[in-house]
């Protein structure tokens, strides 16, 4: 017997909180009036300084709802590790029977077990991986995470190896981290409905636009988040590659999620086109191309960085972050005036 719930390679993968959610979401039509009418701000989560000792860049994008509890087209679920382990419950059957009902599954585990990760056999790592299939004659789960070249990637892992990589998870080396010892499940709700929201997508776009906090939007759920947000960010990028010319290290994840919120807002604009809520569509669309070959340029000299940090480089990057950001100030005055509301 086997079951292979649907996948799709989703534009967002940096993080796995994104990417392993997403990536069963964007398998279906009617998730995209959902996913095009969010993931547009852009949040800088900590305070970057002048010291090249602190490595702290991060940014991602903002959500509301950052553990999707009340996203209409996911059922999400959380178990403590430790409920599995008292109740001696196998966890290769209880993720056979996760699939079984629609569930995709994902937890941290031990990669050293994993085939395809860079500790494969080699040394303990502990990191999410996502389960989205199974295969009871071959002994096989379907598996996605951060494999080859920690590139967002699928592939396959016995259920042996599975087993071995979940128990040798050390759960007493959290740090606090509480996420990091439950077991997650995800299915996707068909019945789910959810409109595109064309006035949150006008009301995001400013809020980016004028770097206002979107947080504040939310109080009744939450305190406001800190941190900066829009087109702000870029200042913490200049702050970070000027850390790195003073021997700092590149935060490589947060040029790779700069690029990939060009590309969906490249998907977005079109998305807008189709369904009548832009006009100047052929504009919009090349200004955002524009970036997205800006950003990319951005995170191949980062990458080639990593290996020859030459400083002339790492001072032309400061330039074409100083370019984005132009840029895309002018390009968002002429994607906001386009907005049919």
């Amino acid at each position: 017997m086997n079951k292979i719930l649907p996948f799709h390679y989703p534009t967002v993968t940096t993080y796995p909180n994104h990417a392993f959610i997403l990536s069963g979401c964007t398998a279906y039509e009617q998730f995209s009036s959902f996913f095009y009418s969010g993931y547009i701000q852009l949040q800088s989560k900590n305070e970057v300084t002048k010291d090249p000792d602190s490595n702290n860049l991060l940014i991602d994008f903002y959500t509301t709802d950052i553990e999707y509890d009340h996203t209409p087209f996911i059922k999400i679920q959380r178990l403590p590790k430790m409920t599995i382990d008292k109740l001696n419950i196998n966890i290769i059957d209880f993720i056979i029977e996760s699939i079984e009902q629609d569930y995709y599954f994902f937890a941290f585990v031990n990669e050293q077990y994993i085939p395809g990760s860079p500790a494969y056999q080699k040394y303990y790592w502990r990191h999410m991986i996502l389960i989205y299939g199974f295969d009871q004659d071959k002994q096989i789960f379907n598996t996605a995470g951060f494999f080859g070249g920690n590139k967002y990637s699928v592939s396959t892992a016995s259920f042996e190896q599975v087993e071995q990589a979940y128990y040798s998870h050390d759960s007493s080396c959290i740090d606090g981290k509480d996420f990091m010892n439950h077991l997650l499940f995800y299915s996707f709700n068909k019945h789910g409905k959810y409109d595109f929201d064309i006035h949150s997508v006008h009301e995001q776009l400013q809020d980016y636009y004028y770097s206002r906090n979107t947080s504040k939007r939310h109080r009744a759920f939450r305190n406001p988040l800190k941190g900066k947000y829009g087109l702000q960010i870029y200042d913490d990028f200049k702050i970070h590659l000027d850390n790195v010319i003073n021997g700092g290290r590149f935060k490589r994840h947060s040029f790779q999620l700069l690029w990939e919120h060009k590309r969906t807002m490249l998907e977005r604009i079109n998305y807008m086109v189709g369904h009548n809520y832009l006009t100047n569509s052929e504009q919009n669309y090349n200004n955002y191309s524009v970036l997205e070959k800006k950003t990319n340029i951005l995170r191949m000299m980062m990458i080639k960085s990593l290996f020859n940090k030459d400083h002339y480089d790492i001072e032309k990057m400061i330039y074409i972050v100083d370019e984005i950001k132009d840029f895309e100030r002018s390009a968002l005055e002429t994607l906001i005036e386009s907005i049919v509301l």
